[in-house]
């Protein structure tokens, strides 16, 4: 459980900040794969030329490999999913909702503190397709988080 900070995919709206929870197994999956896990994230911003409101849920799917080395652990993972965008406070008084397919590739590094909390640096960067005026574009999307562990 933590905070991220997520690039935008909206003109006006560069970087959106919220929470993130994961929920991650540990166990071989076969092909290499260590690790697999679930990730919800929930983020809010404010457009700043244009004013409107972006709220964003993002739910993700993910396995990968890790590495442990006493108490680091560093793991990377091909992660799917998908992004509800709700807009709203739009000029035209009008609301937009749009859900976007997401694929990332993430990489993190966690140290086990003690009695089961441990602390997570993680990164990922990749697209989201997403719909504009124009069409559709592959949008790119960079996130990061700073979340604290616990092991159940």
């Amino acid at each position: 459980v933590g905070p991220s900070l997520t690039s935008g995919i909206v003109a006006g709206l560069p970087s959106i900040a919220g929470l993130d929870v994961r929920l991650e197994r540990e166990g071989r999956l076969g092909w290499g794969m260590d690790a697999s896990g679930v990730g919800l994230a929930v983020r809010r911003g404010s457009g700043r030329r244009v004013a409107f409101r972006q709220t964003e849920v993002e739910l993700r799917l993910n396995a990968g490999p890790q590495w442990k080395h006493g108490p680091w652990t560093f793991s990377g993972a091909l992660e799917a999913g998908a992004l509800a965008v709700f807009q709203g406070g739009l000029p035209s008084d009008e609301t937009r909702f749009g859900l976007e397919p997401l694929a990332l590739v993430s990489g993190g590094v966690r140290l086990d503190v003690r009695g089961g909390v441990s602390m997570l640096l993680g990164a990922s960067v990749g697209g989201v397709v997403a719909r504009r005026e124009s069409g559709v574009a592959l949008v790119p999307r960079a996130s990061a988080s700073l979340m604290v562990g616990f092991t159940l």
